[in-house]
């Protein structure tokens, strides 16, 4: 059996065997190649690159507002927390949180407003202001309402467990303990389990 071929791929095919060499094309018709050599030749198709430092795209003035409340408030927190806390732990929750805060901004306005276009939600993932690996553990089932990166991470905690904020609270009811002082040491969580 042969395949009907145009022009451009016959000549792709022909190029694709001068480069590796085949003897003939009748290899190539009669599948004693695999057939994902055809795949090769296929061309590319061109991919619009987003760079960080370019100037936003076309949108930005929808968003800018908000994000420049958080990134004023995000300073504000960042240059007070340092005297006021307990300890080291309690003084980045703030922060955890006001990027929780932004990232879901961003995740809203894309997802579930669709107000952005994906030009300008692609550079917002670029932004150091905006988690992109919180938003795209949103985009899965279960982590819907999850409060940082950190709490899923295993290997960083004591008994290589997810977070006690991850935790439903008809669990820790059912266990006896008060849900009400249930806290995530990481970011001051208080629960975020997607069945709360």
């Amino acid at each position: 059996m042969r395949y009907q071929l145009g022009f451009p791929a016959q000549v792709r095919i022909l190029l694709l065997s001068i480069f590796l060499n085949i003897s003939s094309l009748n290899q190539i018709y009669n599948h004693q190649l695999s057939s994902h050599l055809l795949f090769i030749t296929m061309a590319k198709a061109p991919t619009k690159r987003i760079k960080k430092n370019a100037p936003p795209p076309e949108g930005y003035s929808k968003v800018e507002p908000a994000l420049t409340k958080f990134q004023a408030r995000l300073k504000i927190v960042q240059s007070s927390t340092s005297s006021s806390t307990k300890n080291k732990q309690q003084a980045l929750w703030p922060i955890f949180q006001i990027n929780h805060q932004i990232s879901r901004y961003v995740y809203e306005m894309y997802y579930k407003r669709k107000v952005i276009s994906k030009d300008l939600y692609d550079w917002l993932l670029l932004q150091p202001y905006t988690n992109g690996d919180l938003i795209a553990k949103w985009k899965k089932q279960g982590y819907e309402k999850l409060c940082c990166v950190q709490c899923i991470v295993a290997k960083d905690k004591n008994h290589k467990n997810s977070c006690v904020c991850r935790v439903p609270k008809s669990t820790l009811i059912k266990n006896e303990e008060d849900p009400q002082a249930v806290e995530c040491i990481t970011c001051g969580c208080k629960g975020c389990a997607s069945t709360d």
